[in-house]
């Protein structure tokens, strides 16, 4: 990327990866936009302010809420990896610690060490 502060160009190629486009590429994508956005999750609904108007799309961009889906989608990329997926998941818990992503990191260390991992 030319500017690694583009949020749409991210959010492009995180999406790519998800739809399994990039496979060969997603450790590398993710691991290059949570450098620059360790918190980043998906952009805060729109809301409109007092008057009706609807928000301008850079306003819209800029609006990213904490969270930890991109920590959770790397981790899922991994597959049969599971010690480097627990090692993503703890990475990304200081700075997203939701709810989600402790429950993750709890069934990636329990198979990591070969436990069942229930539901």
């Amino acid at each position: 990327l030319q500017n690694r502060h583009d949020v749409e160009a991210w959010k492009v190629l995180c999406a790519e990866v998800q739809q399994g486009g990039m496979k060969h590429l997603s450790t590398e994508i993710y691991e290059r936009v949570l450098e620059v956005f360790p918190t980043v999750r998906a952009p805060a609904p729109p809301t409109a302010p007092r008057g009706g108007r609807a928000p301008r799309a850079a306003a819209e961009s800029a609006r990213w809420v904490a969270g930890g889906r991109h920590w959770l989608n790397y981790s899922q990329t991994l597959g049969a990896d599971k010690k480097a997926a627990l090692a993503v998941l703890a990475r990304g818990l200081p700075h997203c610690p939701t709810v989600d992503m402790w429950k993750a990191r709890a069934r990636a260390a329990r198979a990591a060490r070969g436990r069942k991992t229930g539901s």
